[in-house]
């Protein structure tokens, strides 16, 4: 994706939810806080809180160690999101 595309991308995602693969009906618990667009790592970095107790299992013990995001659809693009999870919040 453009670098004006993550910006905007990343303006809009704040409230939003997250699913797993693009799957609408793959809803997790995950809401997302903040997010904001690194123009010199031309990357997003987003605060998730992610709700679900077996999602956030699998990512303290290292099952799942990187997200992806949803631009609409599913793209061949590498994009690098950072998270940061904050148990017990």
């Amino acid at each position: 994706l453009a670098a004006s595309e993550l910006m905007a991308m990343s303006r809009t995602a704040i409230g939003h939810g997250m699913d797993i693969n693009h799957n609408p009906e793959w809803r997790t618990g995950a809401t997302i806080l903040d997010s904001e667009f690194d123009p010199y790592t031309k990357s997003i970095q987003m605060l998730i809180m992610e709700t679900d107790p077996e999602l956030n299992q699998l990512i303290a013990n290292g099952q799942i160690t990187a997200v992806s995001i949803n631009g609409g659809s599913p793209r061949s693009e590498t994009v690098l999101v950072r998270f940061v999870l904050f148990q017990g919040v």
